[in-house]
């Protein structure tokens, strides 16, 4: 049980430091900026009372912007095709992209 969990962990980290990666080397700021802000709106469209007396305040909301920030993530990671977790641990490290 321990070596799945740490074997979990240790792809976890793996994801996101690829998704960090790709984040910085193929989204410019601007873009970045264009895609969160159309992920903000698609969440407040699917969920429109879930934000509101947060935006209602600040014009913003951090749980918004973290919803939005996942959601970016998510398409990013399914874009690099990365191995799931059986392939992660069944490979040596340097045969991982």
């Amino acid at each position: 049980e321990l070596r799945r969990i740490e074997a979990e962990e240790q792809y976890r980290r793996w994801v996101d430091a690829r998704v960090d990666e790709a984040v910085e080397q193929r989204l410019s700021a601007a873009e970045r900026a264009r895609r969160l802000k159309a992920f903000k709106r698609e969440i407040l469209d699917k969920y429109p009372g879930v934000y509101t007396k947060a935006l209602a305040g600040a014009g913003t909301s951090p749980a918004l912007d973290e919803h939005a920030e996942r959601m970016l993530r998510e398409e990013v990671k399914l874009d690099l095709g990365l191995p799931t977790i059986e392939e992660f641990t069944r490979r040596p490290q340097g045969n991982l992209f």
